[in-house]
């Protein structure tokens, strides 16, 4: 077995910046974060804020993507819908509460 460790030679920091240019390709992304970026900054306005509340060093990924908005995952294609994005569109839910 060789080891991982061994055969790379690449910081984590660096890695996780290959993927996240890498991801920016694709028409879909719109941003890419990464986990250093959201341990190491601190954002207080705009989308970076908002990914950044809702990143936790120890159960999300190395690199978070955004999507477009407006766009939704092909495991929706069926029907459904996601409250996954960070958009108001998408955060913003109503909630009714029906009293007889």
């Amino acid at each position: 077995m060789i080891s991982l460790k061994k055969t790379l030679s690449l910081p984590i920091k660096d890695i996780q910046e290959i993927c996240a240019d890498f991801l920016l390709k694709y028409e879909c992304v719109k941003n890419t974060y990464t986990a250093y970026q959201m341990h190491k900054n601190e954002y207080t306005h705009s989308q970076h804020a908002k990914i950044q509340r809702g990143f936790n060093r120890k159960r999300s990924g190395d690199v978070i993507v955004d999507i477009q908005p407006g766009w939704i995952s092909k495991s929706y294609e069926k029907g459904g819908t996601t409250h996954g994005s960070s958009y108001n569109y998408d955060t913003h839910v109503p909630l009714v509460f029906l009293w007889w």
